[in-house]
């Protein structure tokens, strides 16, 4: 995690995932996160104590893509769900990865007995550190429209994408003033941020603090060391499955026995990292940072 250099001390950046949640995903937060989703969804949110945390598990679909990406889930005061997914690397399925998430945040409103015309809007905010899209605009809305005439058909689902690299330089107002604080290392910029935006101004205090706060900062640096060592497990495990594979494939199929042992090796991976974090974090987060059950956990311990 490349830090930033800050009044003498090496700041995290906001724009990592980690980092994000530990700023604007506490209970704590509910003022700076409204300031910022106001600005960046252009919206009103005019009683940001009622902003309500909600759970991030999306789906064990996705349990190995718990070490990739740290999400921030909310119900605003009016009913609107909205979730923020922070990405630095480019992976190659961003598109098909918003279109999941934003019909699954609006899936799980749903509930027993419950009509169609109680569902509330469903907005996803995904902040990615390189360029996706051909729009020249830093910042793009999508909802479902008539091909045709260009007519929208609703506004209850909305994804939105806010593409750093594409951030201007000169912040003209709060949205990209909001957005240039994830996108800049300069510390002239921060400053200048601050001192124009006192809401911006709480969010690098906020953030000067999770830097300088030991536990925190253990916490931080133990999910981000569990994510490389899963990844190099993951590469290791993956060429002793291919391996694996073939032998396999000599009675049972080539492809059939390499996707098996790299199943294999995945489950392998996971569970080295879970016992790598026991009595690190909190049980819990391990739980959600790599997607296994209470159950799997305690057998480890």
């Amino acid at each position: 995690m490349k830090k930033i250099s800050y009044h003498g001390m090496e700041l995290l950046p906001v724009k990592h995932d980690i980092v994000f949640k530990a700023v604007f995903g506490k209970n704590d937060s509910r003022d700076i996160l409204a300031k910022f989703l106001s600005a960046i969804l252009e919206i009103d949110i005019d009683q940001p104590e009622l902003i309500e945390y909600t759970n991030t598990e999306l789906s064990p679909d996705f349990a190995e893509d718990k070490l990739s990406r740290f999400d921030v889930r909310a119900r605003l005061s009016d009913g609107t769900h909205v979730e923020i997914e922070v990405q630095i690397q480019d992976e190659k399925d961003m598109i098909m990865r918003a279109l999941y998430y934003e019909a699954k945040l609006f899936q799980d409103q749903m509930r027993s007995g419950q009509g169609y015309d109680e569902l509330s809007r469903a907005i996803t905010q995904n902040i990615l550190d390189y360029i996706l899209l051909e729009e020249e605009s830093y910042h793009n809305r999508y909802r479902y429209m008539n091909c045709d005439t260009g007519v929208t058909l609703s506004n209850l689902c909305e994804i939105n994408f806010l593409e750093l690299p594409k951030v201007p330089e000169k912040c003209y107002n709060e949205k990209v003033a909001w957005a240039l604080l994830f996108a800049t290392d300069k510390e002239e910029v921060i400053d200048m941020l601050a001192k124009d935006n006192k809401d911006i101004e709480k969010a690098v205090e906020k953030l000067k603090y999770v830097t300088a706060d030991d536990i925190e900062r253990f916490r931080i640096d133990q999910i981000e060391k569990a994510r490389m060592d899963y990844a190099a497990r993951m590469r290791q495990n993956y060429r002793r499955g291919k391996e694996e594979g073939l032998a396999e494939g000599l009675e049972q199929g080539i492809q059939q026995g390499i996707e098996r042992g790299i199943e294999k090796g995945a489950r392998l991976a996971k569970f080295d990292m879970a016992k790598a974090l026991i009595g690190k974090i909190d049980d819990s987060e391990i739980i959600d940072l790599i997607g296994i059950s209470q159950d799997e956990l305690d057998e480890l311990k």
